[in-house]
């Protein structure tokens, strides 16, 4: 059953969720190497957005995606209107310092980054003072898959490494539990 189409006021990604019912083959972003339909984008950024919200520990908040303009990006960004977090795209460009100052107004609660960016984004996050968790960005079908660093509290205890749910925390609700969420 093909859901009413979306009111004014609506997300991105419901109008998307509207289009992949109606035309669900129909290509929806594509680029040198790849394309996804709009029933695949829609999937994909479903399974992203859990992820995100697991990984954040919260559907409330920012997420800031840093990194080159690819599709990828444009899936968290979905991803994250799906989920409820704000996501804000910043410039890999920028040096630490000035990625600092975007960041420490943003106080995001989880950041996206290619491993390339890693140090640099690390740096950055170290001058605005803010302990939050990374997450890599792939290419394709495996956008966001893996958290290098997790700070807060689990089960009570401090805890400070690699996210204890690891690559389940970016498997879809629809075919397993979701993971417990930390509390950061």
């Amino acid at each position: 059953m093909v859901p009413e189409f979306p009111v004014h006021g609506s997300t991105l990604f419901q109008h998307l969720k509207y289009i992949s019912h109606s035309q669900p083959d129909r290509i929806a972003l594509s680029d040198s190497d790849r394309s996804w339909s709009y029933q695949e984008l829609c999937a994909e950024a479903e399974v992203l957005a859990t992820g995100l919200v697991a990984a954040a520990g919260t559907n409330r908040g920012a997420v800031a995606v840093i990194s080159e303009n690819r599709p990828e990006v444009c899936l968290c960004w979905l991803a994250g209107s799906r989920s409820g977090l704000v996501t804000s795209i910043l410039n890999p460009h920028l040096t630490p310092a000035e990625l600092a100052k975007p960041l420490a107004r943003l106080k995001p609660r989880l950041v996206v980054t290619p491993d390339h960016h890693l140090d640099k984004v690390s740096e950055a996050l170290d001058i605005a003072g803010l302990d939050v968790p990374m997450v890599t960005l792939g290419e394709g079908s495996d956008t966001a898959r893996r958290v290098i660093f997790y700070e807060g509290t689990m089960d009570g205890d401090p805890y400070k490494g690699p996210h204890p749910a690891g690559d389940d925390i970016f498997k879809s609700a629809g075919h397993q539990e979701p993971p417990p969420t930390p509390r950061v």
